[in-house]
C-alpha cells in the first residue's frame, strides 16, 4: 500500500523567517531607551567605531542592492556619517543608544537620501582582527517600511 504525500509548502519557512526578523527589528526599536548611562563605555565605543568603511546593502521594501564607502568621524558624543553610495554623497548623524533592559549598545544612524529619511539600527561587533563591524536594518522612520533593508559596514584597511 502506497501512502500519498502531501504537497510541501516551501513558503512557510520563508514567511516564518520574515516574521521573526520583523519582530526582532520592532523589539530593538521598541526597547531603545536612549543614550548609554555608562559614559566611559560610550566614549570607548565612539573611538572604536571611528574610521573608514566599505558598505554593502539592500534598500528597504524590496529595493535593489548597493555598495560604496562610509566614514564615521567623531563630534562630541555623536558620529558624523559621510556616505558615498553609488556615487551619491550623503551626510548624517549617528549616536550610540541602548536597547533592552540589559542596555546593549547599538548605533542609530539617521540621514536623508533625496527627500527620503532613513534610519539604520546597527548591531556593534568586531572582526577577527578586532576592528569594528556593523550590521543593521534600514527603514524609513517617517512612513511604513514593509520590508526592512539590510546593511553591513566593514572597516577598510589603513593601507588602502
Amino acid at each position: 500500500m502506497q501512502m500519498k504525500r502531501r504537497p510541501q509548502n516551501h513558503k512557510k519557512p520563508t514567511l516564518i523567517l520574515y516574521a521573526v526578523s520583523c519582530l526582532v527589528l520592532l523589539c530593538s526599536v521598541a526597547f531603545a531607551d536612549g543614550p548609554l548611562k555608562d559614559k566611559d563605555r560610550e566614549d570607548s565605543l565612539l573611538g572604536f567605531l571611528t574610521g573608514y568603511y566599505e558598505v554593502i546593502g539592500k534598500r528597504p521594501n524590496g529595493g535593489g542592492t548597493y555598495h560604496g564607502t562610509a566614514t564615521l568621524t567623531r563630534k562630541d558624543n555623536e558620529l558624523i556619517v559621510t556616505r558615498n553610495i553609488n556615487g551619491k554623497k550623503t551626510t548624517g548623524i549617528a549616536k550610540i543608544i541602548s536597547a533592552t533592559a540589559d542596555e546593549i549598545p547599538i548605533l542609530q544612524a539617521d540621514f536623508t537620501e533625496g527627500r527620503q529619511k532613513h534610519r539604520i539600527i546597527y548591531m556593534i561587533g568586531s572582526d577577527l582582527d578586532n576592528f569594528a563591524r556593523l550590521t543593521g536594518k534600514v527603514y524609513f522612520p517617517d512612513r511604513e517600511t514593509r520590508i526592512p533593508g539590510q546593511e553591513a559596514l566593514f572597516i577598510r584597511e589603513v593601507s588602502e
